[in-house]
């Protein structure tokens, strides 16, 4: 797992950045939520969501490149 999101970082590094990004945000909407704010944890985390898979599916792509075949984990 460290190889394929180190090349991610590496090699798909706007998927790489809009993953931490996406994070980064669902965790501040959720710290804002359990401090009593309004905030929308839903939408933040659907986005971070969308962001992991499309992180999985181009480390798998990649490592595919590579002839290897990584596991479901």
């Amino acid at each position: 797992m460290p190889w394929a999101i180190n090349q991610v970082y590496w090699k798909a590094r706007l998927v790489y950045e809009g993953l931490t990004k996406s994070g980064k945000a669902a965790s501040r909407r959720t710290i804002a939520v359990l401090k009593g704010k309004k905030a929308d944890v839903r939408a933040a985390t659907d986005a971070h969501r969308r962001h992991v898979s499309e992180a999985v599916r181009r480390a798998t792509a990649i490592a595919a490149d590579a002839g290897l075949k990584p596991g479901a984990r």
